[in-house]
C-alpha cells in the first residue's frame, strides 16, 4: 500500500477541476487532497492551514497568478515553516511556462493526461531535499537578478494575462501608468504590465542600483549617464528622467556608490 500524500489543488475552472480530480482519483487514490480552491487568496490559507507535501496549482489566474503566490508565500517558505512540492498546471505550453522551465519547477499542460499527472506525482517521492522550493524560488527571483511581472498578450484571439520574467540588469527605467506600469528597456523596446509602480518597488532587491526618483518613475541609476542639476538623470538617447527633491538625496547615493 502507497503512503498517503497530502496536497492542495488551486484551480479557478470549475471544467478543469472536475477532469483533474476525477483523474487524479482514479490513478493517484494515495494523493489526498486536504482542499480544493478556485483563487490564489484561499489556496495560500488552505496551504498555511494544511501545510500539504504537493500543492498543484495553475499558473494563470484572475487578480493574482499562480507564481505571485509563491512569491507571497516565499517568507513562509525561506524560514522553513512551509515546505512543499510544486506541480503546476498551465493551458498555454508557449506562454505561461518561462518561468517555470528557468527554475525547474513542474508543470503539466492541460487538459492533464493521466500519464503525465501519475510521473509527476512519482517525482515528489524521489526526491526528498527539505530545501528544493526555497531553491527553485531563488533561482526563479533574486537569485538570478529576475523579477517575475503580470501582462497581457492575445493568444488564440483573445487577451490572455501571462508572466514575464523580467532581467533587471536590461532595464532603464519604470514609469507609473495609472493601475499599470511600463518598463523601458535598453535595447529600446517598452512593456506595459499590470501591477502598479509602487506594488513593482516592493519586489526589487534590497541594496540594488533602482531608487524611486518621483512618484512617476523608478530608475536604474546604473545605466544613467548622468545627473543633470535642477532637472533629472539622463539615459541614453537623451532622455531626462526627473528626480524630486524629496527623492534626490537617497538617488544620489546610490549614484556616487556604484
Amino acid at each position: 500500500m502507497q503512503e498517503i500524500i497530502t496536497a492542495v489543488y488551486i484551480e479557478d475552472e470549475q471544467h478543469c477541476q472536475v477532469d483533474f480530480l476525477g483523474k487524479l482519483k482514479e490513478h493517484c487514490p494515495h494523493v489526498q487532497i486536504m482542499a480544493t480552491c478556485n483563487n490564489a487568496n484561499t489556496g495560500m490559507k488552505a496551504i498555511v492551514k494544511h501545510q500539504p507535501q504537493i500543492v498543484f496549482l495553475d499558473v494563470d489566474m484572475p487578480q493574482k497568478s499562480g507564481l505571485q503566490l509563491l512569491e507571497e508565500l516565499q517568507p513562509l517558505i525561506n524560514a522553513d515553516v512551509l515546505n512543499f512540492k510544486v506541480i503546476f498546471t498551465t493551458g498555454f505550453e508557449k506562454y505561461a511556462i518561462q518561468a517555470l522551465r528557468l527554475s525547474a519547477l513542474d508543470y503539466l499542460l492541460k487538459p492533464v493526461k493521466a500519464e503525465e499527472l501519475k510521473a509527476a506525482v512519482a517525482k515528489y517521492a524521489q526526491n526528498d531535499s527539505t530545501d528544493l522550493l526555497k531553491k527553485q524560488l531563488e533561482s526563479l527571483t533574486s537569485g538570478r537578478e529576475k523579477i517575475i511581472l503580470p501582462t497581457t498578450q492575445k493568444i488564440e484571439g483573445s487577451e490572455r494575462r501571462i508572466e514575464k520574467v523580467l532581467v533587471l540588469k536590461d532595464i532603464l527605467y519604470l514609469k507609473a501608468e495609472g493601475n499599470c506600469t511600463d518598463i523601458y528597456f535598453e535595447n529600446g523596446k517598452k512593456a506595459t504590465f499590470t501591477k502598479q509602480l509602487g506594488k513593482i518597488q516592493t519586489q526589487l532587491p534590497e541594496n540594488s542600483t533602482f531608487c524611486r526618483s518621483s512618484n512617476s518613475y523608478i530608475v536604474n541609476l546604473a545605466k544613467a549617464e548622468a545627473y543633470l542639476v535642477g532637472e533629472g538623470f539622463l539615459f541614453p538617447k537623451e532622455v531626462i528622467i526627473p528626480c524630486s527633491k524629496q527623492h534626490l538625496a537617497n538617488c544620489l547615493a546610490i549614484l556616487k556608490s556604484l
